[in-house]
């Protein structure tokens, strides 16, 4: 839904002629789209690494768990890197 609003506002405001408010807006949004992305992917990866740890695949484990890492932490969310990273000290230890 904010992604549909965001759009129809940047597209009000190219309509209006203001193309610099139009990129700020569009920069935004693609700014948080890429979070979003990151975020699901960083979970997905983590939900992978569960699945494998219960198969008993340790490396596929460590090899998903260390790719989610990577993922929140290029989103800046410390919490859940500090979460995984232990779930990961854990396994390889």
């Amino acid at each position: 839904m904010y992604i549909k609003k965001g759009i129809k506002n940047v597209s009000d405001f190219i309509k209006e002629g203001n193309d610099h408010e139009a990129m700020m807006l569009l920069r935004d949004l693609e700014a948080n789209v890429m979070k979003y992305y990151f975020e699901i992917m960083g979970e997905g990866f983590n939900q992978f690494a569960d699945i494998y740890v219960s198969l008993k695949n340790r490396k596929k484990a460590i090899e998903m768990y260390q790719i989610a890492i990577l993922y929140f932490r290029e989103v800046g969310n410390k919490d859940k890197v500090e979460e995984i990273s232990h779930k990961f000290e854990n396994l390889i230890l």
